[in-house]
C-alpha cells in the first residue's frame, strides 16, 4: 500500500504534463483539459474539465476531505469551491472550481459500440501520459450503469482519466479495474457524465460527499454486480468446459473465485475441470470446500468420491457416494451398486 502511494505521488506532483507518445493532434487536443486532483496539497487522483470551471473526477478520489484543489496542464493550482451534483453508483462528482477559463475535453455525442477503436491514458514517470491503444470489447449493460469493456496491451489501474475515440473526443471516464485480466479495462459512458453536468443543482460544500464516499469504500462491487459478473464468468467457463478446454476453464473459474472466494457453485466446476486434467487431489481440494461451504451440496460429495477412487481410497469414495445419495443426489447409488458393499455399509 505505501509503495502504491509513493508511486502515485510522484507520478501527480509535476506541475508540466505531457505525453510520450501517441498521436500529436491527439495529445494538443487532449493535454489541457486534464487535471490532477490534490487534498492538503497531496495529490489524490485524476480528473478532466468538462466545461470552463467544471472538473469530473471520481467520489473515492476526493470525497473523504473537506477541501481540495485541482492542478491543471498550465502548472497552476485552483481551489475546488465544492460540488454541483454526484452519482454514487458509478463513483463519479462534478466538482466547481475557482477557475473559469479552463479548456474543457469535446465530449462525443455518438455511443460507440464493440469493435471502435480508442485511446485510453495511462500515467507514466516524471509526469508523462501515454496513450495506450485499446478496442471496445463489449458495452455491457447493468441495472444501475453502463461499462464499456475495453481491451489493450495493459490493464490500467488509475480511474478518472478520459477514454478518446481516435479524434479525440471524449467517450467515456476509466474505472478502476472490475475483474483482474490482463488487458481487460472498463470505462463509464460520456453518457453519465453528461447526465451529471445536466443535473447539476446548487453548490454544495466537499465535505458533505462524505457519507457517499463511506459507501464506496464498504461497497467495493456490490453484491448483485458481482453476481451478474460471477455468473458471466461461470458461463464462459462451462463454453470452454463443453468444449474440453478445460485449463481455458478453470481460468475463468480462478477469475470468478477472485470475485467471489465463497461461491460453492463456482469451486465444483473447478474441481469438475481439474478432474477432466486427472488432477485429483487438486479437484478432491475444491469440492471439500464447496462441503464445507454448502454441507448438503450433493453433487460435491459425488464428485469428491470419484476423486478418492481415483486415488485409491474406496472407502472414502463409499462413503462419499453414499452421504451424496443420502442428501438427494440419485445417480451416486449406481456408483454404490457398482463399486461398494451395500451391506456392509448399511
Amino acid at each position: 500500500m505505501k509503495k502504491s502511494f509513493v508511486l502515485l505521488t510522484s507520478l501527480l506532483l509535476t506541475s508540466f504534463i505531457v505525453f510520450s507518445q501517441g498521436n500529436n493532434i491527439i495529445n494538443n487536443k487532449i493535454i489541457s483539459s486534464l487535471a490532477v486532483i490534490k487534498a492538503n496539497t497531496v495529490p489524490v487522483g485524476y480528473g478532466f474539465c468538462v466545461d470552463k470551471n467544471l472538473v469530473i473526477t471520481t467520489i473515492n478520489a476526493i470525497g473523504n476531505y473537506r477541501n481540495g484543489q485541482v492542478l491543471l496542464q498550465n502548472g497552476n493550482h485552483y481551489n475546488i469551491d465544492g460540488y454541483l451534483s454526484s452519482d454514487i453508483d458509478n463513483d463519479i462528482v462534478l466538482l466547481q472550481i475557482e477557475y473559469d477559463s479552463a479548456i474543457s475535453i469535446t465530449m462525443e455525442n455518438k455511443q460507440p459500440g464493440a469493435g471502435q477503436k480508442t485511446y485510453l491514458i495511462n500515467p507514466g514517470e516524471e509526469g508523462h501520459y501515454n496513450l495506450v491503444d485499446g478496442t471496445i470489447k463489449e458495452v455491457k449493460n447493468y441495472d444501475q450503469f453502463v461499462l464499456y469493456t475495453i481491451e489493450s496491451e495493459l490493464q490500467l489501474t488509475n480511474s478518472g482519466l478520459p477514454v478518446f475515440d481516435m479524434s479525440g473526443n471524449a467517450i467515456g471516464m476509466s474505472i478502476t479495474p472490475v475483474l483482474n485480466e490482463p488487458g481487460i479495462n472498463f470505462a463509464i459512458p460520456i453518457e453519465t457524465i453528461k447526465k451529471l453536468i445536466a443535473d447539476k443543482a446548487e453548490l454544495k460544500k466537499l465535505y458533505m460527499l462524505l457519507p457517499s464516499f463511506e459507501d464506496i469504500k464498504k461497497r467495493k462491487l456490490s453484491d448483485m454486480d458481482r453476481s451478474k459478473a460471477v455468473k458471466e464468468l461461470l458461463d464462459q467457463g462451462i463454453e470452454k468446459y463443453n468444449t474440453t478446454d478445460y485449463k481455458g476453464a478453470i481460468d475463468k473459474y480462478n477469475v470468478a473465485l477472485r470475485l467471489s472466494p465463497n461461491d460453492a457453485d463456482v469451486l465444483v466446476f473447478r474441481g469438475q475441470a481439474k478432474y477432466m486434467l486427472m488432477q485429483y487431489k487438486d479437484a478432491m481440494i475444491d469440492f471439500s470446500k464447496a462441503i464445507d461451504l454448502q454441507p448438503e451440496f450433493a453433487e460435491a460429495y459425488d464428485l469428491r468420491g470419484l476423486c478418492k477412487a481415483e486415488l485409491g481410497d474406496k472407502d472414502g469414495a463409499c462413503n462419499d457416494w453414499k452421504l451424496s445419495f443420502e442428501k438427494g443426489y440419485d445417480p451416486a447409488f449406481k456408483l454404490l451398486e457398482k463399486f461398494c458393499d451395500l451391506e456392509k455399509m448399511k
